[in-house]
């Protein structure tokens, strides 16, 4: 976390209740990272076009049809179990 998001964090929660504090951090977006550890190609077809996952080595996928596409270039087209676990960094359903 930078500076500048623990400065951000802390404006928000100053002052507040926690009941209020806990209000405003979602309000700003907060959602905890989904962890992924067992899935199928069911699964795998589920996730919106646009997902971003970080899977198992650190790397950043993201789903486009039916392929994955490595961010620092390339696509897998086997099965999710081969970057699993994994965590969800953003799905496009979250920031609707």
């Amino acid at each position: 976390m930078s500076n500048a998001e623990r400065d951000e964090l802390f404006q928000l929660i100053l002052g507040r209740t926690t009941t209020k504090a806990v209000e405003r951090i979602l309000a700003a977006g907060y959602r905890k990272p989904r962890q992924v550890t067992t899935a199928t190609i069911e699964d795998a077809d589920a996730f919106s076009d646009g997902t971003v996952i970080l899977d198992r080595e650190g790397e950043a996928w993201q789903k486009s049809g039916h392929m994955w596409y490595l961010a620092a270039g390339g696509y897998i087209d086997k099965g999710p179990a081969d970057f699993l676990p994994a965590t969800v960094l953003w799905e496009p359903e979250a920031t609707k």
